[in-house]
Parts: C-alpha cells; sequence; structure tokens
C-alpha cells in the first residue's frame, strides 16, 4: 500500500484503544540500510501536570494505516505496543 507523505505529515497518532498519543511530525528515510527503512519522527502529548511533549523515533513498522487514512476521510495511524511499552517510551531518559 502506498501512501502520500503529505497525508501522514500532522497526523494523530492513536493507540489501540483510540486514545490520541500525539502526531506524526517527520518521516525520516535511511538509504544505507539494504531496501532502505523508515522511521516516524512522533510528538508525543505531554503527560498530564507537565509542560511539553517529547520527540520519539520509531520504525514504520510499529504503526498500522488507519482505513480511513487511506480514504482520506480521517487522518490517524495506530500504534500497535502494548501499554507497557508506550510507558516506557513516554520515561525513557533522551
Amino acid at each position: 500500500m502506498a501512501i502520500s507523505a503529505k497525508k501522514l505529515l500532522g497526523a494523530d497518532v492513536r493507540d489501540r484503544n483510540g486514545e490520541v498519543l500525539g502526531r506524526i511530525h517527520d518521516l525520516v528515510f535511511d538509504d544505507r540500510v539494504p531496501g532502505g527503512a523508515c522511521y516516524v519522527m512522533i510528538l508525543l502529548r505531554p503527560e498530564p501536570g507537565r509542560r511539553g511533549g517529547r520527540t520519539i523515533s520509531l520504525p514504520w513498522s510499529l504503526l498500522n494505516l488507519d482505513a480511513s487514512l487511506r480514504a482520506g476521510t480521517h487522518r490517524w495511524v495506530v500504534l500497535d505496543l502494548p501499554r507497557s511499552a508506550l510507558r516506557r517510551l513516554r520515561t525513557a531518559p533522551v
């Protein structure tokens, strides 16, 4: 499935339950890897009671395109990670 980068940039990133975690800030391609590799830069929403979010980089393979994004009716992708892994991402040292 091919999709335009324009549709991805700024798209919401949601968890399996539909909660908004952040948004896609940028896409990074690495041509040093055979066949290339794509990483998604995600600007996470700040934790309650904290100011500002943090940006994380994850492999494209961890995201699932929502059918509505493909159709152009909504703009979000689903980050397919368990809640425990999401908590670790938010609190890991930079």
